[in-house]
């Protein structure tokens, strides 16, 4: 399976450095459609990836704009029933 991610016209040799950028945009970005994007992408690019970057998706529910805090919240109750899962709990 290749790692390689397309991500904001680069191209990305992993997909941990891929997620990484995503993370950063999704707080960073001064375009809030920019950051709903990064949001939307981070949380498709896989589980893996994005549960390593769980706390940027807390500090994304604080962001100015509801569209990001709704893709922040989509992405923590997804991740709260998976990690639910995997605890067996």
């Amino acid at each position: 399976m290749s790692q390689r991610v397309k991500y904001n016209g680069k191209t990305y040799d992993r997909r941990h450095l891929a997620a990484t950028a995503m993370a950063k945009d999704m707080l960073e970005d001064k375009d809030e459609i920019k950051r709903r994007f990064a949001a939307t992408t981070l949380m498709q690019l896989g589980q893996a990836e994005a549960l390593v970057h769980v706390t940027d998706y807390l500090a994304a529910l604080k962001d100015e704009d509801r569209g990001v805090r709704y893709w922040a919240i989509v992405y923590l109750s997804g991740a709260k029933k998976l990690l639910r899962t995997i605890s067996g709990g």
